[in-house]
């Protein structure tokens, strides 16, 4: 009798086991109702099984059924309590709801659980960033940097917390390492540029949006903004040039414009080819 009863339980949980695999594909796939269908019939299997209720927790999510997902993160970590992914999909609920500070200390606790898991790091580092704790953000972004030292994304997040506090010569060295971790990402050329700009290289800020038009030469931003950089190296002719192939911009595009006048702090071009520099004047 308990061999029969044990034999159930195995196969209960080789169904769990297979329901919650079909739930993982089904979400992959983008069918969310049915992952969440899968997922459900699982945790109704095996109720012990903390991955499948963060599985459970994310589809919930994805669903935008947020109170559900909170209460089956919360059952994962009855489960387990130190199960990290729980903690950090916890996390990042609070942050979906703007708890910050619950959202701080639940991605505290994932960084406890596996401080190997860099991307962790990396988030709790941008959420010291944006309440301004900029000490312990950059121990975070450099835990995960040592972690996994050839991710560029963690460079990139270095570096904007140097430009932030305008220590430029350290937030190009990690745009220039950014870059040299992914020659492909024309992002971080465009960063790097307005760094230039703020230490008054006008010409290596020059060069960084060129090669960003050569990775993206769909970009009209990117000529418009050479344009700019020429005049400001002398070079109109060639500097109306860029601005005649960039063409017109839609106001995605001068949104974009503006935002990189606003962190490289230099004054606005556009009035001297005819656009409305009005939108500029309050933020520049």
């Amino acid at each position: 009798m308990a061999r029969s009863r044990s034999q159930r339980k195995n196969t209960r949980k080789r169904e769990a086991t297979n329901r919650r695999l079909q739930g993982d594909l089904l979400a992959e796939q983008g069918f969310i109702e049915e992952a969440i269908g899968q997922y459900e019939k699982s945790s109704r299997l095996d109720g012990h099984d903390p991955d499948t209720s963060v599985a459970l927790g994310d589809a919930y999510f994805a669903a935008n059924m947020p109170q559900q997902a909170y209460r089956a993160y919360k059952k994962a970590l009855s489960i387990h309590p130190r199960h990290a992914e729980a903690h950090f999909c916890l996390a990042e609920f609070w942050i979906h709801v703007s708890r910050f500070a619950a959202a701080v200390r639940a991605l505290e606790k994932a960084v406890e659980c596996d401080p190997a898991r860099h991307y962790y790091q990396c988030r709790l580092g941008e959420l010291y960033l944006a309440r301004g704790d900029f000490q312990r953000a950059r121990r975070q972004f450099e835990q995960a940097i040592k972690l996994a030292p050839t991710d560029s994304f963690y460079h990139h997040k270095l570096g904007d917390l140097h430009a932030r506090r305008r220590e430029w010569d350290a937030a190009a060295a990690e745009y220039e390492t950014a870059i040299t971790c992914s020659p492909a990402e024309d992002f971080y050329n465009v960063r790097l540029s307005i760094v230039y700009v703020r230490q008054q290289r006008s010409a290596k800020a020059l060069q960084q949006l060129r090669r960003a038009y050569k990775i993206n030469p769909e970009n009209a931003v990117y000529l418009y903004l050479m344009g700019e950089l020429l005049l400001l190296t002398d070079n109109p002719a060639a500097a109306m040039e860029a601005y005649r192939q960039a063409g017109p911009l839609d106001e995605y595009d001068r949104d974009w414009v503006r935002r990189w006048h606003l962190r490289a702090a230099l004054p606005s071009q556009m009035a001297r080819v005819g656009w409305d520099q009005e939108i500029y004047e309050s933020e520049t």
